[in-house]
């Protein structure tokens, strides 16, 4: 699977960006980094940041209403548990600004975000 299959380059069209060197064809993503290489990586980052806010928002929400239940229970030590799952779930998208990419081609590139994704925080990921 590549970014023309998993919807990457479709979100890219979305966005705006200019990706004339994505080819589907197997062509290099980039043979010189430039400032056009920076800006792409950056959409494609935010694009795999957006795919992750998709499975972590419903988390948060199951998270909320199990943090209601431990405070009307009492259950001070499920409560701060709770608030600690919630926050690594909010650092999810810190994953991605923290790696660097090294692909030049497409496969590579989507390869390296899929590596990011933490299956045991947000489950299995519905990229793959």
């Amino acid at each position: 699977m590549n970014a023309f299959n998993d919807g990457t380059l479709q979100q890219s069209i979305l966005h705006n960006i200019e990706i004339q060197a994505w080819s589907p064809w197997g062509n290099g993503l980039f043979d010189i980094v430039s400032e056009k290489h920076e800006r792409i990586l950056e959409k494609a980052k935010e694009i795999h940041k957006d795919h992750i806010r998709n499975v972590r928002n419903p988390l948060l929400q199951a998270k909320d209403v199990e943090y209601m239940r431990a405070q009307e229970a009492g259950d001070t030590e499920k409560s701060a548990a709770v608030v600690a799952e919630k926050q690594a779930l909010r650092d999810a998208t810190k994953l991605v600004d923290n790696v660097e990419i090294t692909g030049t081609s497409v496969e590579d590139v989507t390869a390296e975000l899929k590596q990011v994704w933490d299956e045991e925080l947000l489950g299995p990921n519905p990229l793959v």
